[in-house]
């Protein structure tokens, strides 16, 4: 009973890690790592089953295989999305920073004070959109592994290599 515990707590482990890291890791190794944590999560679970039924152990590993590329993929997919979310909306949230300003006389502790959808959200955090209060105004930001995107209360986005 307890290799199949173990071999399901792997499954479990791949369906969250597939989720985190198709939406976090991008790039050229994010794929990479990706087969990795995904060949390591089978591994365990084939080795645990390996003396009941190799058949068995090599069927788990499979399915942890499957189990893991699918909410990776979903996860990618999710990623994507927020960030082109936040390339088309992201100056609304420029604009409701400013109205909060005119409202408050001063700009949000973080950008939840809003009240409004966010772009960029993901299903887990850390998400896309990055915002920091300064002493003179706010910065704001996104960025993938490639492009980095900076507003500022003086400035709209601008894309940087």
């Amino acid at each position: 009973m307890r290799p199949v515990l173990i071999a399901t707590a792997s499954n479990l482990v791949a369906v969250v890690s597939g989720v985190w890291l198709g939406e976090h890791v991008g790039g050229p190794y994010g794929l990479l790592l990706g087969v990795v944590v995904a060949c390591s999560l089978a591994f365990i679970s084939a080795r645990t089953l390996w003396r009941t039924s190799s058949a068995g152990a090599l069927a788990m590993a499979m399915m942890t295989l499957v189990v893991f590329a699918l909410p990776w993929a979903a996860g990618a997919s999710e990623s994507t999305l927020a960030f082109n979310e936040c390339e088309t909306h992201g100056e609304r949230v420029r604009e409701a920073l400013a109205r909060y300003r005119d409202k408050h006389h001063e700009f949000p502790a973080r950008l939840s004070d809003l009240s409004m959808h966010l772009p960029g959200e993901l299903i887990f955090p850390p998400h896309f959109l990055k915002y920091e209060r300064t002493s003179t105004g706010y910065t704001l930001s996104f960025s993938d592994w490639l492009v980095t995107h900076e507003a500022s209360d003086q400035r709209a986005f601008l894309a940087n290599k």
